[in-house]
């Protein structure tokens, strides 16, 4: 998996740029980054977990795949019948 790392101060870098490994970073553009938030960490939290246990399986398990089209199927068959199911008349 490729990652990219950002210095926790990443004003740092924009101080110096000649530093290894570091961008030339206008300072003003780090000012107008949103702070991160807890929605933040929490897609991050699901990204981590969820979403790579949900890769690592369908890379083990390649017949685990399913098309656009089999999802919207599936998805249509699903909802079609919780609408018969409403629409039925209770028992009494």
């Amino acid at each position: 998996m490729s990652t990219v790392s950002i210095a926790a101060d990443p004003t740092e870098a924009a101080d110096d740029p000649a530093s290894a490994n570091a961008l030339a970073i206008d300072p003003s553009i780090i000012a107008g980054l949103p702070e991160p938030t807890t929605t933040d960490d929490a897609f991050e939290h699901w990204l981590r977990t969820d979403a790579v246990a949900t890769y690592d399986a369908m890379k083990a398990d390649p017949s685990r795949v399913r098309s656009v089209e089999q999802v919207r199927a599936a998805l249509l068959t699903h909802l079609d019948s919780r609408r018969t199911l409403k629409q039925q008349p209770e028992a009494c």
